[in-house]
């Protein structure tokens, strides 16, 4: 076990036996000169498994996210789980696939479980438009997408301060507008989901590195106090594209290092990780390419702009050319191996069946234990169906 991890699971324990009366925030907060560590992880099952071992219990989680995390587990799934956590077995070794606790559930389980009491769920969505029907809005986002909410609990929720607010599959939640990020005047656990920035920048027409800025200064004015943070790339459940991993990097330099949020310009790095991804974003093939051939001799350790590469050669129909640095980005970091089966899925949606057959067989002897292949539903339609709007609409 990292020291991160140690450092986040004693500041859990150290506060999971206080009062909610004498609970105060950790040291390290978003505001102010003292960074804050925000703990990275695959898969939000793995964060249910260290609450569990650090013995957290109702807590106020903040959840940065693009899905509720409350659908349901059946009974039967849930009393297993129930008794693996009053036999101390649950934080021990991670949690077994057998739970099937995922993304779209973790909450449920943490609240069935008492680790926690209340989720304010903020969203990347455009959703608010009038404020005067703000919570018909909202209401009806929430019945009409997949958040797991049963109707008759959304229509007795009531609308407080840009959040919906009430009873849902057992827990209190508050369904909160980004633009609205809520006072809460409590210690929190806060908890990023990495396909939030990508979706909020889609919806604000910005480009990744902008949307990373706003919702982490509307955090930081807010200055809530954090017991403990995480941040889940998704990429393994088809939350998020393994393209967009450098987000989630990104996302975490930047708390642990403040001064990155007050400088004028981000990294140079970022800079260039955004550009490209911008321009393969708006079909720019041949100008992503260009500027690969640049910016890759400063930087040729650089994981992300590898992985950006190899999709950009897919996209441009040099298969033979990707192949070698898609294969050679896996055997080198076990994380990078889903970008073999992202680039198989973008070749075959442009056409290329057997191109992308080559890719997914590549990826599935490399892919780490314990890997869900996603459905290519998953990963490329929206890339490609975005790509094409964008290029239509001349955005970005």
């Amino acid at each position: 076990m990292n020291k991160t991890v140690i450092l986040l699971l004693a500041l859990s324990l150290l506060f999971a036996g206080c009062t909610r009366e004498k609970q105060e925030p950790a040291p390290s907060t978003i505001a102010g000169i003292d960074a804050l560590d925000v703990l990275p992880v695959e898969g939000q099952a793995e964060v249910l498994a260290l609450w569990a071992g650090a013995g957290l219990k109702d807590v106020v989680y903040v959840h940065v996210a693009s899905y509720s995390g409350l659908h349901t587990i059946e009974p039967a799934l849930m009393a297993d789980l129930t008794r693996a956590m009053d036999e101390g077995r649950l934080g021990q070794s991670g949690l077994p696939q057998s739970f099937k606790v995922d993304s779209d559930n973790f909450l449920y389980a943490a609240a069935s479980l008492g680790i926690v009491r209340e989720v304010y769920w903020i969203y990347p969505y455009t959703i608010i438009e009038d404020i005067v029907l703000a919570e018909a809005s909202v209401r009806e986002f929430l019945k009409r997408t997949n958040s797991g909410f049963d109707p008759a609990e959304v229509d007795r929720m009531t609308m407080k301060g840009g959040c919906l607010r009430g009873q849902a599959n057992g827990v209190m939640i508050n369904v909160c507008d980004r633009k609205f990020f809520p006072v809460i005047d409590k210690p929190v656990v806060l908890g990023f989901d990495m396909s939030f920035f990508p979706n909020m920048a889609y919806q604000m027409q910005l480009n990744k590195l902008g949307a990373v800025k706003i919702m982490l200064d509307a955090i930081t004015l807010r200055q809530p106090g954090v017991i403990h943070a995480h941040l889940s790339y998704g990429i393994a459940e088809g939350k998020a594209r393994p393209i967009h991993r450098y987000i989630g990097d990104q996302v975490i330099e930047a708390l642990k290092d403040p001064q990155v949020l007050k400088a004028k310009l981000p990294p140079a790095l970022w800079r260039v990780r955004d550009k490209v991804e911008d321009m393969l974003y708006a079909g720019l093939l041949d100008e992503a390419l260009e500027l690969l051939g640049q910016e890759m001799p400063n930087y040729p350790e650089d994981q992300a702009l590898g992985l950006l590469e190899a999709t950009a050669l897919v996209m441009a129909s040099r298969h033979d050319e990707a192949m070698p640095k898609a294969v050679a980005l896996c055997d080198s970091d076990a994380r990078y191996c889903a970008g073999l089966a992202y680039m198989g899925y973008v070749a075959s949606l442009r056409g290329e069946e057997a191109q992308g057959r080559r890719f997914l067989d590549a990826s599935r002897g490399r892919l780490p234990k314990g890997f869900v292949m996603p459905a290519a539903s998953a990963y490329a339609p929206r890339d490609l169906a975005e790509q094409a709007d964008s290029s239509a609409k001349g955005v970005r």
